[in-house]
């Protein structure tokens, strides 16, 4: 979504700190960000996060290593259960555990015996290969690939998983973009309240998890919000709040209305 641009990455990620220091979740001072290429970001990342970790994508690695295999070689598949191999222990299996990557120097180890496994093979690495396949050992070589909280699982795998979802809901029938946007704005709403909150930032007694438990699944927010306004009424007992927080926050897109000139 975002390009390269100081602003577009910048105003985003204070919005999103805002809304997390209203939640009492410690991401300007514990945070940390899962992003590609982590180099070439951290510097403008931390410039307005300082304290936040910014740390390589597993997935985005070693999907860059894939894309210069040669394209009529067998070992695709092995080269890609090597690799995840070589950088994770144990994986999450999606049932709220976090990944368990190997240690620092065990990856290390573990790309450069890879590298060369499939060299001694033969057809399949190309001209492209070993340039990439050593800026990512670097990657591993500086830590990059090491988590700063390891039992927090990052859910990055599931963001890509996300990706594939709204393309499958966007290649439907033609439509208006008016309906295109509330068929994401509904998916996305149905996603996160499937998605389990458990070892994590926020308390069980917390604001946002009380009124999660209280949707029971549901994703028709603010209907259930009135619901639960009424409910106080009728019974006269406090009942968990639906949390308006910042209103105003675009998260970096274009609010309606608004003309950028490119300079």
């Amino acid at each position: 979504m975002f390009g390269n641009s100081v602003v577009e990455l910048g105003r985003p990620l204070l919005e999103l700190a805002a809304r997390c220091d209203i939640l009492g979740i410690q991401l300007r001072l514990e945070g940390e960000l899962c992003v590609d290429r982590c180099c070439d970001f951290r510097r403008i990342l931390n410039k307005f996060l300082p304290n936040v970790t910014v740390v390589q994508d597993c997935m985005h690695l070693e999907g860059r290593i894939l894309s210069t295999v040669a394209r009529e070689s067998p070992l695709r598949g092995m080269v890609a259960n090597e690799l995840s191999s070589a950088l994770i222990l144990k994986r999450s299996e999606g049932k709220g555990m976090a990944t368990v990557y190997r240690s620092q120097e065990e990856q290390v180890e573990n790309l450069n015996r890879v590298w060369k496994q499939f060299k001694a093979l033969g057809n399949v690495w190309t001209h492209r290969s070993e340039a990439v396949f050593q800026k990512q050992i670097s990657h591993a070589s500086k830590g990059c690939l090491q988590r700063r909280h390891p039992t927090i699982p990052s859910h990055t795998s599931g963001n890509e998983n996300w990706h594939g979802r709204l393309n499958s809901l966007t290649k439907g029938h033609a439509s208006s973009l008016t309906t295109v946007v509330a068929l994401l704005q509904d998916a996305a709403l149905r996603f996160n309240l499937k998605i389990t909150i458990s070892h994590l930032s926020q308390p069980f007694n917390s604001p946002s998890r009380l009124f999660r438990a209280a949707t029971k699944g549901s994703h028709h927010l603010f209907l259930l919000e009135d619901v639960l306004r009424k409910r106080e009424k009728l019974f006269g007992t406090v009942q968990p709040h639906f949390l308006n927080i910042y209103p105003e926050h675009h998260f970096g897109l274009v609010s309606p209305g608004t003309e950028y000139v490119n300079h």
